[in-house]
């Protein structure tokens, strides 16, 4: 009754770790993003259908598995992201209800071995984030930070998923400057364009919003780092933006 659905590119190493995981799922789908590593081969070894796309928008990565997904029901899964067993058994439990149409799942994000509770991550873990979906309840728009948009009863899940994408400062300065570039690429595609002066006071603002309001600060160290590092991806995507329409 439901595909997993993965998009990967140079993620052999979570694949190992994450498919395994994934057992509950009648299928499991990667969608290799033009990996250089052993991504499609690990994931192939592990049981794993594999589909193949160059392109640099999330969201046609994302429609392009749910078209060819299997299964009535799809979750929506990033490899370096986990799933309790209790996330795998409320799942199995909510789609033989037929309550709603799509669920929103909770997510921690995992920073220095622990987790980062407020500040920029807060929504996403008081909210949740559309990650269980059925094929014909929505579409996903955004090239970069892509939502799934429904017309269609949404639900909550309880319990988390984790996500493990900063291992440490140089992995979160490295993944910071390749979703700015992406960032930049959209907006400027999508007509949007600024002055020079605000490069700098929404990224600071932006770094008072989390930090402060959103309460980083509760998260002692990690969370100003988290708060700076995210500020600093809007300062580089402003950067770059402003680059892009003066070049």
């Amino acid at each position: 009754m439901i595909t997993a659905v993965i998009l990967a590119k140079n993620e052999q190493k979570n694949l190992q770790e994450l498919i395994p995981t994934l057992s509950f799922c009648d299928e499991v789908i990667v969608v290799d993003n033009d990996s250089s590593d052993g991504t499609s081969e690990i994931a192939k070894k592990l049981g794993a259908r594999i589909l193949h796309s160059s392109s640099t928008r999330f969201s046609e990565l994302r429609t392009l598995a749910s078209k060819a997904a299997r299964n009535p029901w799809i979750l929506h899964i990033d490899a370096d992201e986990r799933i309790s067993s209790k996330l795998q058994s409320e799942i199995s439990e909510v789609i033989q209800s037929g309550k709603h149409q799509a669920y929103s799942i909770p997510r921690i994000d995992m920073f220095w071995g622990k987790p980062v509770k407020y500040g920029e991550t807060l929504e996403a873990r008081l909210k949740g984030i559309i990650r269980l979906v059925q094929s014909d309840a929505g579409h996903w728009i955004g090239d970069v930070h892509e939502v799934f948009t429904s017309k269609k009863s949404v639900g909550k899940l309880h319990n988390h998923i984790r996500h493990f994408s900063h291992k440490g400062i140089e992995d979160f300065l490295v993944t910071v400057n390749i979703f700015s570039t992406k960032r930049a690429e959209e907006l400027y595609k999508n007509g949007i364009r600024l002055w020079g002066i605000h490069i700098i006071f929404p990224p600071l603002m932006k770094f008072f919003y989390t930090f402060f309001i959103l309460g980083g600060f509760l998260d002692g160290a990690r969370g100003f780092v988290y708060s700076f590092m995210m500020s600093f991806h809007s300062f580089l995507s402003r950067s770059k933006l402003y680059l892009l329409q003066n070049k």
